[in-house]
């Protein structure tokens, strides 16, 4: 059986030095190595739309756009003014009870801790009185038991 050969399919055409290692299939851009420097498959949407955004930013600046409130309406973006003060009020408040809260459950465990401590105080002090009694009682033994000794 004979091998068929594509006539049109020259294998190495011509003698000699070969300069291309291979046919280019991206067209050359000018990046390293005449090519893109970016990865085809990375998603630069979002990092195109911050520079498109600082941008703006930037030449809005040039123009000598100097008014506060139209510089505040870009940065809060689609949030009115109303809307940015009623969620910083709701957070105010919430931040508010809970403080209340953690003051409360605080107190709550401040006035245990003291009611605790002070039944202790009360029963160290009470065994203490037990203790000095005792021991009175002892020396008061002993004083008598050395004075029928001494009779």
């Amino acid at each position: 059986m004979k091998a068929k050969v594509d006539p049109t399919r020259v294998e190495n055409p011509q003698p000699g030095k070969i300069t291309e290692l291979y046919k280019p299939i991206a067209p050359a851009e000018g990046g390293m190595n005449n090519y893109s420097d970016v990865d085809p498959r990375q998603n630069t949407a979002e990092a195109k739309a911050k520079a498109d955004r600082l941008i703006n930013k930037t030449e809005d600046l040039k123009k000598g756009d100097t008014n506060p409130f139209k510089q505040l309406g870009k940065q809060l973006d689609d949030k009115g003014i109303r809307d940015r003060a009623g969620e910083t009020a709701d957070q105010l408040n919430r931040s508010a009870k809970e403080t209340a809260e953690d003051v409360a459950k605080g107190t709550k465990r401040g006035y245990q801790n003291l009611k605790e401590n002070t039944k202790s105080f009360a029963d160290d002090v009470k065994s203490a009185a037990d203790d000095i009694g005792d021991e009175a009682k002892a020396k008061a033994n002993d004083l008598k038991n050395n004075i029928r000794k001494a009779s």
